[in-house]
């Protein structure tokens, strides 16, 4: 099952007051939420359920800066389809990379088996040999592992979903 694109409040409802985009954004958006207003309330505009709303109010990180809009509720739906349909055309996409990778070992011809995350800190070499910087952060790595040679073969995490396709796991 494909991850969510949508995160609904409330959950899986069919007619929301908030709608969290999870992915599918244009590039430079992240964050990006939708609430569903009518003018009343403390701060003029109360949020209401989407087939009740006036008008809908589009909030979104860019640049590390909180940006608002207001749409109109045409607007908004046709902000949703197009995320939506970004969502699938990248999932078509990951798809389409994962099963173009060759996971047959150069060596002797055996297909790698997916081993599984690797966390790895990074650091710089220091005057005496040892580490004197590091990152405190895993850099998480998946390793697919030769059976046969044991060479190994790493993908850094967040651009395909693993174990890649035609893959087992190992055991």
């Amino acid at each position: 099952m494909a991850e969510p694109i949508f995160e609904t409040e409330p959950p899986g409802d069919e007619d929301p007051w908030r709608i969290r985009v999870l992915r599918g954004a244009p590039a430079g958006e992240s964050d990006v939420r939708i609430v569903f207003r009518n003018p009343g309330g403390l701060r003029g505009m109360l949020p209401v359920r989407r087939s009740r709303a006036e008008v809908a109010v589009k909030t979104w990180m860019a640049d590390a800066v909180k940006h608002e809009r207001e749409l109109t509720l045409a607007e908004a739906a046709h902000y949703l389809d197009q995320t939506a349909k970004q969502a699938t055309a990248n999932d078509t996409e990951s798809v389409r990379r994962a099963h173009a990778i060759d996971l047959d070992c150069p060596n002797c011809l055996r297909k790698r088996r997916y081993h599984g995350e690797i966390g790895i800190l990074l650091g710089e070499k220091g005057l005496m040999g040892g580490v004197v910087e590091s990152s405190m952060r895993p850099w998480v790595q998946h390793a697919y592992v030769c059976q046969g040679c044991g060479s190994t073969l790493f993908f850094a995490d967040g651009y395909l979903k693993h174990p890649l396709p035609g893959t087992k796991r190992r055991g």
